[in-house]
């Protein structure tokens, strides 16, 4: 069997081998990132703008907690644990703007500037908006 050929990144970081955490996800734990991702979901549930988007696409909800958990522990801490295509996943939900991927911004600030110091809430920022921009452009949504 041949190796695949690598994915696109649209900016994004591309999941890595398991390895050392990123030098400013320093104190970044496995707790912090299921903190941060219970309570932005709490959050993004109870939205106006997000919550109807995610109520329409998420049928079991432990499995996608545990999901996002995987992917921002390989995002911040190179854990190797994700290895799913957000690109694709957001293509698949139609009526996306740039709107929705501001307010997620905005709700996963809140969430952790609460559940972790600031540096630490500071690598996760860093790479949610990076995100958020790869998305909008890969999805085709800036104007």
């Amino acid at each position: 069997m041949s190796p695949s050929p690598p994915r696109k990144s649209y900016g994004l970081p591309l999941t890595e081998a398991a390895g050392l955490p990123h030098e400013d996800a320093s104190g970044v734990t496995e707790g912090h990132i299921r903190h941060v991702v219970e309570e932005f979901y709490r959050r993004a549930r109870l939205d106006p703008t997000l919550g109807p988007v995610f109520a329409d696409r998420v049928r079991d909800w432990d499995k996608h907690l545990a999901t996002m958990t995987d992917f921002w522990s390989a995002a911040l801490l190179r854990s190797g644990r994700y290895s799913g295509n957000p690109i694709r996943q957001h293509r698949a939900v139609g009526g996306l703007t740039p709107e929705h991927f501001d307010r997620w911004i905005a709700l996963f600030q809140a969430a952790v500037s609460e559940v972790c110091p600031e540096a630490q809430a500071r690598a996760f920022l860093v790479r949610a908006l990076r995100m958020r921009e790869a998305m909008v452009k890969a999805l085709s949504l800036a104007p």
